[in-house]
């Protein structure tokens, strides 16, 4: 395994000449099968033929006092390492360390969408910091034919709730068969749906682990019998694996009862 975390500040010549070195250590060890990477820059992973896990973090640091507007991943770049290794790689995680921006304009500004490439082997993928991933609709088996594992985070400072996450995705997927989420709660009604949307696109999914962080204004009886529902559209998927943590609610009795009922353990924070 090689792990390669470079500091959290913006210093584009130390990233040039660290991408040097570190593509020349990935050209010389052609048999290495897990790479951890924490850095701005991207690499060509092709001469390690037999990759199989890939943890990469982008790391986003702003120049303030520069005249210029903050610089985002390029997804091309971005899409381009990706491709360099999607013949190999099994598991697969894409998070974001650095900077956290509360600036909504700043988001809006981001000029590109992650579309994965093929990934013929990949069983386990996880993305982290969907709000400056901006992904697209990109988890279909045409693309991902092995793809079992599936791991998706918001950002919680931008209040990314479920939605926000499956609204890209049009492609049912029958292969996933365990779910792990991370979103906030916002207690809106229009968004009880979304179960349904979610075991529309992957029908098949027997093991979810659901971690949801409630706003501070969601506090009344309303807003948990709109929980309510919105986890009793998963009911279709007939689980064999259960777990939801709910941080941040208040009058959560009857909401316990609930998770009693429907024999799923919670964690409540």
């Amino acid at each position: 395994m090689i792990s390669m975390k470079m500091a959290n500040h913006y210093n584009p010549v130390q990233d040039m000449m660290a991408a040097a070195i570190c593509q020349k250590l990935f050209e010389s060890t052609p048999n290495l099968q897990e790479v951890e990477v924490q850095a701005r820059f991207y690499l060509d992973f092709a001469p390690s033929k037999k990759l199989a896990k890939l943890n990469y973090m982008f790391v986003q640091v702003f120049d303030w006092d520069a005249e210029e507007n903050p610089r985002f991943m390029e997804m091309d770049k971005m899409v381009k390492m990706l491709e360099s290794c999607r013949e190999s790689v099994t598991e697969l995680s894409l998070s974001l360390v650095g900077d956290d921006v509360d600036d909504e304009e700043v988001f809006d500004d981001i000029p590109q969408t992650l579309f994965l490439p093929s990934f013929t082997s990949l069983t386990r993928l996880s993305i982290f910091s969907l709000k400056a991933y901006r992904w697209g609709d990109c988890l279909s088996e045409t693309n991902l034919p092995n793809l079992t594992h599936v791991k998706l985070a918001g950002c919680m400072q931008q209040g990314f709730i479920l939605s926000d996450i499956f609204a890209p995705l049009l492609q049912t997927h029958v292969g996933i068969t365990s779910l792990d989420l991370e979103a906030v709660y916002d207690g809106d009604e229009d968004n009880v749906g979304i179960g349904t949307d979610i075991v529309r696109l992957f029908p098949s999914v027997k093991m979810l682990q659901l971690k949801l962080t409630v706003l501070e204004e969601v506090e009344d009886y309303e807003d948990v019998h709109l929980l309510k529902q919105t986890l009793r559209n998963f009911a279709p998927w007939k689980l064999t694996w259960a777990f939801v943590q709910v941080a941040n609610m208040e009058n959560m009795d009857e909401f316990e009862e609930f998770i009693d009922e429907n024999d799923l353990r919670i964690s409540l924070e």
